[in-house]
């Protein structure tokens, strides 16, 4: 175990499809509070739509600048914007935006009802800079000398407000996901010899606002758990790793979002993922049917205590075949009756997609959905 702090030097992690597409998402908002041609905006928010779709890293194409007038809505401007982000690392219009801006500007769209005009009148007129000074303009009248703003529609907003002061850093299951899967990409590309690797822990069992990025990982030789280490540890260079050693690591981004791995042989993956995956309630049953059976339930995996030995369960099926138990689909380990269920063999089915004929609720990334207002339309 390393108990320094390491502050990494790499940027890759930083140049996703994720980051990239929030870059390009906060200079549409800026330039939309600050009254630019509405044509400018749309093309950048446009861009950011687009890059956070792409099945594939937009950061590979900056040395071919063809392939990148090919996506749609890439004119020469946006392609020249991708490349200075990706090759620099910042973004000369987004920074010369942030510093005209008034503080807050970004945190406040993120709330449902305020829109980059009101934000900026909020930040600039009313001096409201965080989210507690917007409860305190609200619940005061302050705020509702705004344009559009209303008694009615102040009150839905300080409730907003309320949930995402509560929220703290959590982030939303969407935005987790989409996180989750930037840094699989970046691990496969970089680690070819990594045979599994599956997000766990709360965006597994379907949490809706969490705090940590778990990944479990699965190598067949034990020499190549450092090496997806130190890559995972080398991602990027805006936070700071709070522990690692041969064969897991955990990092802090600089927004207080956890990001964890951990490493094991392909034979001990279904054990380290029930581990990785259930809740803390969860897993107390599991460790006490586990020593039951003269066993023990580990990050590492399943071990069998008289022989010392790691037990082979490749799957999560495995695992619970052993513990004499039908298999707990992963949204249920939360220790509400579950494990006693499953002793029973009488478990209910998970609602799948399948299973849904239509929503008449839907979210758009204003906020905490995945796509925008005129492709849910």
């Amino acid at each position: 175990m390393v108990d320094q702090v390491v502050v990494c030097s790499d940027n890759l992690l930083d140049m996703n499809n994720t980051s990239i597409s929030k870059a390009f998402a906060d200079v549409a908002i800026l330039m939309q509070a600050k009254g630019e041609n509405v044509f400018k905006v749309r093309a950048y928010s446009r861009a950011s739509d687009v890059i956070r779709s792409l099945p594939y890293p937009v950061s590979e194409l900056v040395e071919e600048p063809d392939r990148l007038r090919e996506i749609p809505g890439f004119g020469e401007a946006i392609v020249g914007k991708v490349q200075e982000l990706v090759q620099t690392g910042q973004l000369e219009l987004l920074e010369s935006l942030l510093k005209e801006m008034p503080e807050g500007v970004l945190d406040f769209v993120q709330i449902p009802g305020i829109g980059p005009a009101t934000a900026f009148s909020a930040a600039q007129d009313l001096g409201i800079g965080s989210f507690k000074d917007l409860a305190n303009s609200i619940e005061s009248g302050l705020f509702q000398s705004l344009p559009r703003i209303t008694k009615k529609n102040s009150l839905s907003i300080l409730r907003h407000v309320k949930m995402r002061i509560e929220q703290g850093t959590r982030i939303g299951i969407g935005r987790a996901q989409d996180y989750a899967t930037d840094v699989i990409i970046e691990l496969e590309l970089r680690c070819p010899n990594i045979a599994r690797i599956v997000v766990a822990g709360d965006i597994r069992r379907g949490v809706e606002l969490v705090h940590s990025i778990d990944l479990i990982c699965a190598v067949d030789d034990e020499f190549e758990m450092r090496g997806v280490i130190d890559s995972f540890t080398t991602l990027s260079n805006t936070y700071t790793v709070l522990r690692h050693d041969d064969s897991s690591a955990k990092f802090l981004d600089k927004s207080g979002l956890e990001f964890s791995i951990k490493v094991v042989k392909s034979e001990s993956f279904g054990g380290a993922l029930v581990y990785g995956t259930g809740s803390n309630a969860h897993l107390e049953k599991l460790k006490e049917i586990a020593a039951d059976a003269g066993s023990t339930l580990s990050p590492d995996g399943l071990f069998d205590l008289e022989l010392d030995s790691p037990i082979d369960v490749e799957d999560e099926e495995n695992v619970f075949d052993y513990f004499g138990l039908i298999f707990v689909p992963p949204e249920m380990r939360e220790d509400t009756g579950e494990i006693e269920r499953a002793v029973e063999d009488h478990f209910p089915s998970v609602i799948s997609l399948d299973d849904i004929r239509g929503d008449l609720h839907c979210h758009t990334d204003w906020s905490d959905g995945r796509f925008p207002m005129d492709e849910m339309v």
